[in-house]
């Protein structure tokens, strides 16, 4: 696993950036290509398709389980 310190550097942003990417639990568009390739360089094989795939999984997933179990 890679620490966010790693990750920042890996990708060319600042400490701060990297963990608000990982507090919200997504990375901007604009940095695909850079995480692509740094996780080619660790030797991860990773795509923008795989990206887009894990994006939209991300956003069929149910937001708030807690507040329908409370309703129902």
């Amino acid at each position: 696993q890679t620490s966010i310190g790693t990750f920042a550097r890996d990708i060319g942003v600042a400490y701060y950036h990297a963990q608000t990417m990982r507090y919200r639990g997504s990375i901007s568009v604009e940095f695909w290509s850079r995480v692509i390739s740094a996780a080619q360089k660790r030797g991860i094989k990773l795509t923008h398709e795989n990206l887009v795939e894990m994006r939209g999984n991300r956003r069929q997933a149910p937001r708030n389980r807690g507040a329908e179990a409370a309703v129902a």
